[in-house]
């Protein structure tokens, strides 16, 4: 709170003591003059009924018709001033009385005349003296009446002068005991504000004094929310600031001292790198030179030697064109301007220079700008790559030796190809003439002469009959096989869903498709030969409706998915499975991992379909558990845009 906010804050406290000492006075006041006024309104009904007491004595003992008037005029004054609205409830209460009076002076008036009356016309003394009676107990009862009223009314009007002075006295010791509480307040709240205002001024002497004292760090406690809080704020604001001028002007002092001392620290490391560039550039194996405006204005020891000349002076000024070979100074030139037109540096390159004897010599040149003597320069490293021209040489010429040894090989293999070809067809007839003689004697020798054979020699029969035909599917895959490798292949977009399909109702027909479970996923497009897809399809189909077709329940399922490189083909199926740690074995050629007499088969299946995704540049992989069903993988990679 601000100090003028305590200020108008006293004086608000203050107006309100003064103002309820003066609302008090007022109030109570009002009350004193309250009875004030019913003490004079009691004294004065009290001499109106004292004067009607008078009146009615006076009546009693005359009754003259003045006293009567008198009376009752008298009476309607004490009766009207009873019935206003402002009379108090105790002077109210004695109407009743008064109203008893007054019916008793009618009655006693009524009395007199009938009195009068019989005085005049009869004399009957007896009703007289009745009605003389009668009169008498009325004026006895007015007078008791009367004297009630009458002492009452002082009773009321002394109650009400008590009353009023007790008032007085009670209204004087509030307003002393308020104004001696006013005058208390206000000396505390005077005492409370000089000290609150006396402890920020003697905070800021305080604070004055410390940075007279050069105590730049100390700052005046402050929570103050006043005048003074605000000057204390501004003091450390103040006395901050100076700290902050005084820190600054420290560190620049500090900092210039520091930079001095780094500029001579940096020209003792510039001195020192500079003699030990020269040395280096001095001592350097390769060539080195610096060019400015076309002219050669230093070469290093190295590059003496390379060119013939002995001291730098033969060749320090002369034009660097006269040291390169007239068929390179074209691309020279051409580099020159690109390092003039503000390029750091240009690739190496390989050209050729000229000795002193007019000799040229082969390097490769890598440049880069610099400044030397204060103008714009370029630095070039000059490397002699004599040796490794006749290296080059020397292997390109070994390259032409071999690629003409290459296209020998190959048309000597080519000529292998064809005759093991040849061969293979040759083979296969002359394997398969002998097969088809013992399948055909077999079945002769069965059908002539079984009824003289016994179980025995028929079974012997059979299992010759068998193996006749298992070779000739066995030739017939090792045909298939070895063709693979030369047969061209076709590319095209493959709609693998429908391949998928067809092929699983070809291989179906030998099978139960009712009880088979046969799922094929959403499959995307490959790209490849679709005759030859359509192979690794057969192949992997026939495998999985083979190996499910001991299941009570068998299941194939065929999915894919493919990522930003390559499409991923399965097929899975829950048939007998097999050990993973052979898997590597699934696809060579004969490798069977199950007998005969569980599953029959030859061997080239798998072989096949690898030779075919390998064709296509894809993988082939398999994942299997022992009666818990495989997983077969290709690959093929997404066709290129």
């Amino acid at each position: 709170m601000t100090i003028r906010a305590k200020l108008i804050f006293l004086s608000v406290f203050l107006s309100i003591i003064i103002f309820a000492v003066i609302a008090a006075n007022l109030y109570f006041s009002r009350a004193v003059t309250q009875e004030i006024k019913k003490d004079a309104m009691a004294q004065e009904l009290a001499r109106s009924i004292a004067e009607l007491s008078l009146l009615t004595e006076s009546y009693i003992s005359h009754q003259e018709a003045r006293k009567e008037i008198q009376w009752l005029s008298r009476a309607e004054r004490i009766k009207d001033a009873m019935n206003r609205p402002d009379i108090p409830d105790d002077i109210t209460s004695m109407l009743l009385v008064f109203d008893s009076l007054t019916r008793a002076f009618a009655i006693l008036r009524e009395n007199h005349h009938q009195i009068s009356e019989l005085m005049i016309t009869d004399n009957n003394d007896e009703e007289i003296r009745r009605l003389q009676e009668v009169a008498e107990r009325i004026s006895s009862r007015m007078r008791m009446d009367t004297q009630n009223l009458l002492s009452r009314m002082f009773v009321v009007a002394s109650q009400a002068q008590e009353k009023s002075v007790l008032l007085q006295q009670r209204n004087f010791r509030i307003v002393a005991g308020l104004g001696i509480f006013l005058f208390v307040a206000s000396l505390f709240l005077l005492i409370i504000l000089g000290l609150n205002i006396s402890q920020g001024i003697n905070a800021l002497v305080a604070g004055t004094d410390r940075m007279g004292q050069g105590k730049l760090d100390y700052r005046i406690p402050n929570k103050r929310r006043d005048e003074l809080g605000k000057l204390a704020k501004s003091f450390n604001y103040m006395a901050q600031s100076i700290q902050n001028l005084v820190n600054n002007e420290r560190a620049s002092s500090k900092q210039l001292s520091l930079e001095i001392s780094e500029k001579e620290l940096i020209q003792s490391i510039l001195k020192e790198s500079e003699k030990r560039y020269r040395s280096l550039v001095e001592l350097a194996p390769e060539a080195i030179i610096v060019q400015s405006q076309g002219k050669i204005v230093y070469m290093n020891p190295a590059g003496l030697r390379l060119l013939g000349y002995d001291n730098l002076e033969q060749v320090k000024g002369r034009e660097l064109l006269d040291f390169i070979h007239p068929e390179d100074r074209p691309g020279v030139i051409e580099r020159l301007k690109e390092l003039s037109a503000g390029q750091e540096r240009v690739p190496p390159r390989e050209q050729r220079m000229l000795r002193v004897d007019g000799q040229s010599v082969d390097v490769e040149v890598s440049a880069g700008s610099i400044t030397y003597g204060g103008k714009p320069a370029a630095q070039a490293f000059v490397r002699d790559i004599t040796e490794m021209i006749q290296h080059r040489r020397y292997i390109t010429e070994l390259n032409l030796r071999l690629e003409d040894k290459v296209r020998e090989r190959t048309a000597q293999l080519e000529e292998a190809n064809k005759e093991l070809e040849s061969f293979s067809y040759s083979v296969s007839h002359d394997l398969r003439s002998p097969l088809r003689a013992i399948n055909g004697f077999t079945r002769i020798l069965v059908e002539d002469y079984g009824s003289s054979l016994d179980d025995e020699g028929r079974r012997i029969c059979k299992v010759i009959t068998d193996n006749a035909v298992k070779m000739g599917q066995l030739i017939d895959d090792i045909l298939k096989f070895s063709r693979l490798s030369r047969t061209s292949m076709s590319l095209s977009d493959v709609n693998m869903q429908d391949l998928t399909e067809s092929v699983y109702k070809e291989l179906v027909t030998g099978y139960a498709p009712d009880i088979i479970d046969f799922q094929v996923d959403p499959l995307p497009m490959a790209y490849g030969d679709p005759a030859l897809l359509r192979q690794v399809w057969k192949n992997l189909l026939s495998n999985a409706l083979k190996y499910t077709s001991k299941k009570d329940n068998p299941e194939i399922r065929v999915r894919a998915w493919e990522d930003d490189q390559e499409v991923v083909y399965q097929v899975i199926d829950n048939g007998s499975g097999f050990d993973e740690a052979y898997a590597d074995k699934l696809f060579g050629v004969f490798q069977r991992l199950h007998t005969e007499a569980e599953f029959p088969g030859t061997g080239v299946g798998l072989a096949i379909v690898q030779r075919i995704v390998n064709r296509h540049n894809g993988r082939v992989w398999a994942e299997g558990v022992v009666d818990k069903g495989a997983k077969f993988n290709f690959s093929l990679p997404l066709k290129k845009e």
